[in-house]
């Protein structure tokens, strides 16, 4: 399990998240700190991109990967 964050137009939601995997296929499982749930299905398309719920999500290149 690993902590994180996501901003969005609500305001900034801390808490945690994990993959979990089901009959299957994978989710990406979120906790807030509120007890919420929340979650995302996981697949690849074609080109072996991780999607999340069908959409493609935060995209760098292997150069800024290296600059972090």
């Amino acid at each position: 399990m690993s902590f994180g964050n996501v901003a969005s137009n609500s305001g900034l939601r801390q808490g945690t998240w994990s993959i979990v995997a089901e009959g299957g296929s994978s989710t990406l499982r979120l906790q807030y700190e509120d007890g919420s749930l929340g979650g995302y299905a996981l697949t690849t398309n074609e080109r072996g991109h991780t999607l999340l719920d069908g959409d493609r999500w935060f995209v760098v290149s292997y150069q800024e990967c290296e600059d972090i």
